[in-house]
């Protein structure tokens, strides 16, 4: 991602999305997306996750959003949750919690499926994500 862009991007802007295909429950639609965070320097820096959007017409106001935080998977980029071959099983409670009407907005934290370090345990850092995974999701349609 280039900086100029990165910069001029607030904190949890989608950058990119693409349709990510394999196993979405109960039918829904997941999308691989690349949004904007904030490294725990302060600097802006690109992070990506999976957003999962219930099948059918949104109810009044949206579907609501849960944010999903991933445990440990490992600190180097290939182990980020969206490059697993069985993502919505490891998802616990993902099945449900589409059948019950919610968005799911998945990190995968930064340096796990985007270049540069994995602050592993920065609370900070992993906030920044999580919250701006659901920022990120905001930006697709009936969300």
């Amino acid at each position: 991602m280039k900086p100029h862009r990165l910069s001029l991007a607030g904190p949890g802007a989608r950058l990119s999305a693409a349709n990510f295909a394999p196993g979405a429950p109960a039918g829904a639609t997941a999308y691989k997306v690349l949004y904007r965070s904030t490294d725990p320097a302060g600097r802006p820096i690109a992070v990506s996750g999976i957003i999962v959007v219930p099948a059918g017409e949104p109810p009044p106001g949206g579907w609501p959003i849960v944010a999903w935080a991933h445990p440990t998977t490992g600190i180097v980029p290939h182990c980020a949750p969206s490059l697993a071959i069985l993502l919505f099983q490891e998802m616990a409670g993902s099945r449900q919690l589409i059948e019950r009407g919610f968005a799911i907005a998945a990190t995968n934290y930064p340096g796990l499926g985007t270049p540069g370090p994995h602050p592993y345990l920065v609370g900070v850092s992993e906030a920044r994500a999580v919250i701006d995974s659901v920022r990120a999701a905001r930006s697709f349609p009936g969300l």
